[in-house]
This record gives C-alpha cells, structure tokens and sequence, in this order.
C-alpha cells in the first residue's frame, strides 16, 4: 500500500476517534463532533483505498482543505469564548485545534507526495 493510502486511512480513523472522543465528552451537545469527525473520517479511509487514482488524490486534498477551514472557524469561535471566560469550552477547543493540526499536517504530506 502506498504512503498516501496509508497516510489517508490513519487520518481517517484519528478522526473518527477525535470525533467520537468529543462526542463522549458532551454527549448531549456534541453530535456535531461525532458526525463531522466520523463523516469526514469515512470518507478520507475511502478515498485512502482508491488513492492510486489521481482524481482521489485530488479530491482528498481539496476535502481536507475545507475541513480545515470549517476546523479554523470552529476552533477560532471555541478559543474566543474561553479568552470570554468561558473556561467549559476549552476542551472544544483544544480538540478541534488537534484535528485542524493534524489536517494541515496530512495536508502539507499529500501535497508533497503528490
């Protein structure tokens, strides 16, 4: 199995952990967390199988591209309400700045294997 496939499945499976471990955390107000993290996790595993193809490699990293925008805003809006006081949200925020890390980290590995 190539790199990027192999790169493209651990991201994946860290995201449907991170998501389900956010889930977990606030289970009542988090199933965004479970469905974005688990949603986009699938997908990435998917697109990890069928990277040989050069459209999957592509749309992979056009994907996480968004992802990590939709993480950005996320994680800005989070860190804001806990400069607020807000002190409940900063596991929010510490997780979704993991995932946006570990996005652009993916990001940075599949352009440069491209």
């Amino acid at each position: 199995m190539e790199k990027s496939s192999l790169c493209l499945i651990f991201y994946g499976i860290a995201l449907i952990l991170l998501g389900l471990v956010g889930y977990l955390s606030n289970p009542k107000k988090a199933k965004t967390s479970l469905f974005s993290g688990s949603g986009m996790g699938i997908i990435t595993i998917i697109l990890g199988f069928f990277s040989k193809l050069a459209l999957a490699l592509v749309l992979s990293l056009v994907l996480i591209s968004l992802f990590s925008l939709m993480l950005l805003w996320r994680a800005a809006i989070s860190w804001r309400l806990v400069a607020a006081g807000n002190k409940s949200k900063l596991f929010v925020a510490s997780l979704l700045s993991l995932m946006l890390l570990l996005s652009l980290f993916v990001l940075g590995y599949l352009y440069s294997v491209r």
